[in-house]
């Protein structure tokens, strides 16, 4: 990917629906990110990423359906990182 020609594409992963919400709202005035979505637990993340191409998650390490750090260990066994 070229960071000069191409938008970064991002998830937003967290259960914190105003704070998601306010990241999405940040990350939006910034014309080279598109922001792809918000999950809100590991699950729906998991299926988002196996659905369309992110660039960034950017991930809650507290998740209620799964622990931040192990579901950085499943993303990159399962994508193409």
């Amino acid at each position: 990917m070229s960071f000069d020609s191409e938008r970064v594409k991002v998830l937003v992963v967290d259960d914190h629906t105003l704070f998601a919400q306010g990241t999405v709202a940040l990350l939006s005035s910034e014309p080279r990110i598109s922001v792809m979505g918000i999950a809100k637990d590991g699950m729906e993340c998991t299926t988002v990423i196996s659905k369309i191409s992110i660039d960034i998650v950017l991930l809650d390490i507290k998740l209620p359906d799964a622990n931040g750090t192990d579901l950085i260990d499943e993303l990159k066994s399962t994508t193409r990182c």
